[in-house]
């Protein structure tokens, strides 16, 4: 396992295997460019893991109209960042809503906020899915990290989830569709299921 290599697999693995990935590298690699980078990420993921404040942020509505997230009031909420021209993302619309129907009268808001750039592709993909839950986008994309909600939220790419509490406290974090199984556990413990 070379540095460079833990450097570019850094968004795909947990903060754990992150901590110990680096912590096996010299003081003196920890300190290179790349031992650097990974440092910022473990910082950055610390700031929004599990136990802290999930950071408020507003988008529009498909009707164009603003709201923030705290606004949305539920038990739980699940926030899904994701894109109309995202195919895992797409592919994971079943099984949210499985989880929603399953879940929604006990509790459970989802939340999604496409990364898209273009209005009219994300109008599409909304009415192509008709997901039944709240839907907003800020329209500034996911090319670079200085996206504010990716730079809030410490992620480089979608499907990205996040499962919050109803006193605006990250549960858990999980990157990409094979990691819904392990939110829904947490959704049904939250739940009282």
């Amino acid at each position: 396992l070379t540095l460079e290599f833990l450097a570019s697999r850094a968004q795909k693995c947990s903060l754990e295997e992150l901590k110990e990935g680096l912590s096996k590298f010299s003081p003196e690699l920890q300190k290179s460019f790349s031992g650097r980078n990974i440092a910022t990420w473990i910082a950055e993921q610390e700031n929004v893991g599990a136990g802290h404040m999930a950071p408020d942020f507003t988008v529009q509505d498909p009707e164009g109209k603003s709201f923030n997230f705290y606004s949305v009031k539920a038990k739980v909420r699940l926030i899904d960042f994701w894109a109309s021209w995202c195919s895992p993302c797409r592919a994971m619309v079943p099984d949210l809503k499985k989880l929603y129907e399953e879940y929604h009268d006990k509790g459970l808001e989802i939340v999604s906020i496409s990364m898209d750039t273009r209005k009219d592709y994300w109008l599409r993909a909304l009415k192509e899915e008709a997901m039944p839950w709240v839907h907003g986008c800020d329209f500034k994309g996911c090319a670079t990290m200085d996206v504010p909600l990716m730079k809030a939220y410490a992620f480089w790419g979608v499907p990205y989830l996040v499962l919050v509490d109803e006193n605006n406290r990250v549960i858990v974090r999980a990157s990409g569709a094979n990691e819904l199984p392990k939110i829904r556990k947490v959704i049904q413990d939250v739940l009282g299921e």
